[in-house]
């Protein structure tokens, strides 16, 4: 098989949001003891260019989607620099309820402690022929902390990682009940199709290929009781001084019943970087750089591999893909 590199390439973002589900409702269940009652609701995910002020109305209860499973929710309760950790699960049909899996968090109702609370779930997909597992990993000493591996829904689930942050709150002030807003701290890109154009303009769709982000992420380390941050989805540490990059992405729609959407990629939230072109080809140093590899037909009908690179830096009016946020693209290759 004979191996090409291809330049030329275009990128279109499309527009898109995910279905959401029902309303949140104020919990009526009745407050016994001093136990810390959770109400948890997530936050959709929203389009790329879409504006990410805070609007209630984008989330939704977390156990209202009977195709939504968040699984076990770490919480940690820090008052006076001390932490308390526990498992909860969401109830089942009770307004976002969260069930303590073994000893609930309380309160000191007798004092004026400030408490914060810190929240994650951990899920993972199955382990690999490599013996790896895409997800996450929780440490097993500090419990709030774990790695990141990134990839596709099927072997990460990471549409099903979510953190959360309340407070500080007094209970004197705020009362037995606590609502946890949860939102991602990943994002993920969707293609929707790509085709082939060859020289002389015809076109071909193609169903299979690999595509390699060579400066994104690999895994990284996150602490969801990160005390330092800019807002509630930056739980991300700082790499190390050997960053495990070079994400690969097998997408393959090649089976009969695949659908795009389940192929999404999960990635480290990351701006595209400058569009500045290295002889009028993509910068391969910028976060946005990926390479296409995929078998096309040449004109003996013979299967060549080719190579085609591409960047989504200079894309109008997008620079980054934020957490909580997704992109759909449109992808057509062309030979020279």
């Amino acid at each position: 098989m004979k191996r090409i590199m291809q330049y030329c390439m275009a990128c279109i973002v499309l527009a898109g949001t995910l279905s959401s589900c029902s309303r949140q409702e104020e919990p009526q269940y009745a407050p016994d003891g001093d136990e810390v009652l959770f109400q948890g609701l997530v936050k959709n995910s929203n389009m790329v260019s879409r504006s990410s002020d805070f609007n209630e109305k984008d989330f939704v209860l977390i156990n209202s989607s009977t195709d939504a499973h968040f699984g076990d929710i770490r919480i940690c309760s820090n008052a006076s620099g001390t932490d308390e950790i526990a498992e909860y699960e969401p109830a089942d049909a009770w307004q976002g309820r969260l069930s303590a899996l073994n000893t609930p968090l309380k309160w000191s109702k007798g004092t004026d402690v400030d408490y914060t609370f810190y929240a994650c779930t951990y899920p993972s997909g199955p382990e690999g022929s490599d013996g790896g597992v895409g997800g996450v990993t929780m440490d097993d000493v500090n419990s709030m902390q774990g790695w990141v591996t990134f990839g596709t829904q099927k072997k990460t689930d990471l549409e099903h990682f979510i953190v959360a942050k309340e407070g500080p709150l007094k209970y004197a002030e705020n009362g037995s009940y606590v609502k946890l807003l949860f939102y991602r701290p990943v994002a993920k890109i969707q293609i929707e199709s790509v085709t082939h154009f060859d020289a002389a303009g015809s076109q071909t769709p193609i169903k299979k290929c690999k595509i390699d982000f060579p400066n994104l992420y690999r895994t990284a380390r996150f602490d969801a009781a990160k005390k330092d941050r800019t807002d509630v989805k930056d739980v991300w540490l700082q790499p190390g001084e050997d960053p495990q990059l070079d994400l690969s992405w097998e997408w393959d729609v090649s089976a009969a019943g695949a659908k795009a959407s389940d192929y999404v990629l999960y990635v480290h939230p990351f701006s595209f970087g400058s569009d500045d072109a290295d002889g009028g080809q993509p910068d391969p140093t910028q976060p946005g750089y990926f390479r296409i590899t995929a078998t096309i037909k040449d004109t003996e009908n013979k299967d060549t591999e080719k190579v085609y690179f591409a960047s989504l830096a200079g894309l109008k009016n997008i620079t980054e893909l934020k957490a909580g946020q997704f992109m759909k693209m449109q992808i057509a290759v062309q030979d020279g």
